[in-house]
């Protein structure tokens, strides 16, 4: 990782976009931590602490959401900023818009994606997070 650079911690169990997403992320500079589950993210975000978090709800074995909450009762992880990307972000939107920093609706523009995780990434901690849908 280059000195400055932010990391990102990208969750999502399809595989493909999990790839296309990760490419796009390191094309912009963000060193990228992959996992395919809830179970291995939990345990990715308490290791390496990353700058964001890019969280799919929709995966099998332990849902995003139950990720998220798990995520902001934790205190290791409490104070990293999330970002939903998931098909359903919409729909779930008023479950977890207390704990999350934005909501990016699949399918998403990656230039998009790109401005908000640069948004999450930047912003001091302790302040009130903003919510964006896309």
């Amino acid at each position: 990782m280059e000195r400055g650079q932010k990391t990102v911690l990208l969750v999502e169990d399809d595989a493909a976009l999990r790839e296309v997403m990760a490419e796009c992320l390191a094309t912009d500079n963000y060193a990228v931590i992959q996992a395919t589950g809830g179970d291995d993210a939990m345990r990715l975000a308490q290791l390496n602490g990353p700058d964001v978090i890019l969280l799919d709800l929709a995966m099998p074995h332990r849902s995003g959401l139950d990720v998220l909450h798990a995520l902001k009762r934790a205190a290791p992880t409490r104070d990293i900023p999330v970002l939903i990307v998931s098909g359903y972000a919409l729909v779930l939107m008023d479950k977890c818009t207390p704990r999350v920093d934005g909501v990016i609706q699949k399918p998403f523009d990656v230039d998009l994606l790109l401005a908000h995780v640069k948004r999450v990434a930047s912003e001091r901690p302790g302040l009130k997070p903003r919510i964006a849908v896309a």
